[in-house]
């Protein structure tokens, strides 16, 4: 049975066990006792205590002395907010580079390397206690960021800065770590939604989300499931091809988690988590160099299907015993990930098959597929909160293995479609990659007085990795099998003191590090992709940070207010050699400025927040094998972004409560990618400016609700990453990735 036909058999699995499950409890459901501690009531007008995780211990959000944004998955599914794109804008200093859904590199803090398929991610993603994703570069590592729909989570949260300690490699900028909603032991709800969107001027879509939560024992063993099915309407339009909304996904998944805890010391919770992407077609539009589109606003031209498919499972066990002296805790995981991108080289390659082959108007597409199995363990040891000393250490480990093989299909032809077999491959490579990791940290609190105190932290980390890459073509020249190896040791470390002027303000200082580990590239120096090398050194920053955290008066405003200073360093780039991208090492860069984060609830039923950032990231020494000089901006950072919303609730009945909301949301100018091998007097293109205003509206009687948002109402015209389709790597046509037009949604949900 193939995956495709085993997932989707999973997924009726799963709704239909939550329709029964749900059959056979809802009596029990109604007569339930509630026991979780109400949340802050509205009549008092405060705003609602937040408790993150962020430093692996459960603490209030603003006494955590660093910089965190939560997000509630509620407050994201009121606001029609399903993706990372919908509210990005809602963390400061995170920008996000991509050309079609399920497909981002997430940029925090300016800490950017360019958009590649082979190069690591500088910001991590977390499931719970569970890392996800490839730490290396030969496997998707920062492309295939995690995108989780919120009806499987209870929030999202952002860190900001370097985590090295903590969460250890590609944490550079931060921490994106996804929440989710713990089974119950004494509870039994459930929620389910039907939803539907329409593009102006594209495409339809919709989507379908069920969940159960409740004890299968009392106070001994609750379980969570839930699943969704999702369809995101498209808005390219493909003239050559004679076909509209080109760029359409599909997007689905599920989770199961099982949480045991026979006593009050021990507990241990069993889960699995499925989501896909299924997408048809890049949201790229042909531009000249002057951004102008060449075929039409909202048009591509492209020679068959550019799918981007990705599969992804991962299953948990995370157990935990309180001894009184201190609290263990093991997490256990196993994470597979399969995927299939295909890119139309015809701009790029086309010509030069022509004059190898003599034959006119040739079409190429280059596959690439992936098989990546991670497995990790992490064992830690915390000491009870106290005011006095606070510990935590443990050790972590995880093995990667990857497969990931590259083919030039054969030429075509434009005109007839006609195949020009060549008999020894255009060009071929097939990457066999093998990555293990160990590290041992710890974290030391000291309160020298009630009011302030010092964490101090270190890691120490052990990583190796092989690959070996048959490869073959005639692009190539012989065939040869590379072998390629690496080994790393790296440090860091943290050192945060903070000082309360009193229980609801705080200032405090960081001094933190972070790393991505280096590797074998899978060539030789005798390869005819010449100039590449053979492996990368591990990238390494620190960053330098103050901050302040508020709440007043009487808890209805809050703000967070940090200033940074992050020095770069033997940067991991992308190098064009030829046409070929490989990994390799730039220069220095430093990153600076300031994150302000702001809610207001001035009465009680109206919600006010705002978000903003400056960042001035830029090289500090000049990288020629990328086309940089000191000076130069980093990719894809916009030196100011921001975020203003607003939400107001109201009585429209004795019954019926209503809502309403809004949010403006600015996107600075932003240069691309570096470029190896540019002529002199050559200026990176730069992304310009845009904004957008979302609106949402809503209506909630008892435990039914109807909500509906518009997207983007000025139909603003937003770039969000611009790369050359030729083969110099600079030239026009460009392909300009587009933000979504303006877009209308209705969802309709019981929760029960």
């Amino acid at each position: 049975m193939s995956a495709y036909k085993t997932r989707n058999r999973l997924l009726e699995t799963t709704t239909s066990a939550i329709a029964i499950l749900t059959a056979l409890l809802a009596t029990a459901s109604t007569s339930a006792e509630t026991t979780n501690a109400p949340a802050a009531t509205a009549s008092t007008g405060e705003l609602q205590e937040v408790i993150v995780t962020a430093q692996k211990r459960s603490e209030s959000l603003f006494s955590v002395a660093a910089p965190v944004t939560a997000l509630q998955a509620t407050d994201l599914q009121r606001q029609g907010d399903l993706r990372l794109s919908d509210y990005a804008a809602s963390v400061p200093g995170l920008n996000l580079l991509s050309s079609e859904a399920g497909q981002s590199v997430v940029i925090l803090r300016g800490i950017s390397s360019g958009f590649g398929y082979a190069i690591p991610a500088t910001t991590s993603t977390y499931i719970d206690d569970t890392p996800f994703g490839s730490s290396t570069a030969n496997a998707y590592g920062s492309v295939a960021t995690l995108d989780m729909d919120p009806g499987m989570l209870q929030r999202i949260e952002v860190l900001r800065g370097p985590q090295g300690t903590l969460y250890g490699a590609s944490s550079l900028g931060g921490l994106i770590k996804y929440v989710t909603r713990p089974p119950s032991l004494t509870e039994y709800s459930g929620r389910v939604e039907l939803d539907g969107s329409a593009i102006d001027g594209g495409g339809q879509g919709g989507g379908v989300r069920a969940m159960f939560d409740g004890p299968l024992i009392n106070n001994q063993l609750g379980v969570t499931i839930g699943a969704f099915d999702r369809l995101d309407p498209g808005y390219i339009d493909d003239p050559n091809r004679n076909r509209n909304n080109v760029n359409n996904s599909r997007v689905y998944g599920g989770r199961v988690a099982l949480l045991w805890q026979p006593t009050d010391k021990f507990s241990a919770e069993l889960s699995g988590i499925l989501q896909d992407y299924h997408t048809a077609n890049t949201s790229n539009v042909d531009v000249n160099s002057n951004l102008t589109p060449i075929y039409g606003k909202y048009q591509q031209v492209r020679y068959g299907d550019e799918n981007w498919n990705l599969n992804t499972a991962l299953y948990s066990l995370r157990a935990n015993y309180d001894f009184g002296w201190a609290n263990l805790t093991s997490i256990t995981s196993y994470g597979k990930r399969t995927g299939k991108v295909n890119i139309d080289f015809t701009t790029k390659f086309g010509p030069l098959m022509s004059s190898i082959t003599g034959v006119p108007n040739l079409g190429i597409f280059d596959n690439i597929t992936l098989n990546n199995d991670k497995t990790t363990q992490e064992i830690r040891l915390a000491s009870p909160d106290s005011d006095t000393f606070e510990w935590l250490g443990g050790f972590f480990y995880t093995h990667e293995h990857s497969t990931k093989p590259e083919a030039f299909a054969n030429p075509f032809s434009t005109v007839t479609g006609a195949i020009t077999p060549i008999a020894a491959g255009i060009f071929t490579d097939t990457l066999y990659d093998s990555y293990t990791e160990y590290a041992g940290y710890a974290d030391l609190t000291y309160h020298f007085t009630s009011q302030f105190k010092v964490l101090a932290g270190v890691r120490f980390t052990s990583d190796s990795e092989t690959s070996v890459t048959p490869f073959s073509g005639i692009l190539f020249g012989p065939p040869i099998v590379d072998v390629g190896s690496s080994s790393d040791h790296s440090v860091t470390y943290l050192f945060s003191p903070s000082f309360n002027f009193d229980e609801r303000n705080m200032i405090y200082a960081r001094i933190a590090s972070g790393f991505r580990p280096g590797g074998p590239t899978g060539v030789a120096a005798s390869d005819l992709i010449h100039g590449a090398p053979e492996t990368y050194k591990p990238d390494k920053l620190t960053n330098y940070e103050v901050g302040y955290k508020a709440t007043f008066p009487e808890q209805r405003m809050t703000v967070d207010l940090s200033v940074f200073d992050i020095e770069w360093k033997d940067i991991q780039v992308i190098v064009n050699t030829g046409g070929f991208f490989v990994t390799g090492n730039g220069a220095s860069a430093r990153s600076s400025g300031a994150e302000l984060a702001w809610t207001w609830r001035p009465i009680t039923s109206l919600n006010l927040s705002a978000n903003a950032s400056y960042t001035h990231a830029h090289l500090t020494s000049d990288a020629l094998a990328i086309g940089g000089k000191s000076g130069d901006d980093l990719p894809n950072v916009p030196k100011f972004s921001a975020n203003v919303a607003a939400d107001y609730d109201f009585t429209v009945t004795a019954a019926v409560n209503g809502f309403v909301g809004g949010s403006f949301q600015y996107q600075g100018s932003r240069p691309i990618d570096f470029i190896s091998g540019t002529p002199p007097g050559f200026v990176r293109p730069v992304m310009p400016e845009y904004h957008t205003v979302n609106l949402h509206a809503g209506a909630i009687r008892g435990d039914l609700s109807v909500e509906a948002y518009v997207k983007n109402v000025g139909n603003s015209y937003g770039i969000t990453r611009l790369a050359s389709e030729v083969r110099d790597g600079y030239d026009a046509p460009l392909a300009a990735a587009i933000i979504q037009p303006r877009t209308f949604g209705l969802s309709l949900s019981y929760k029960y």
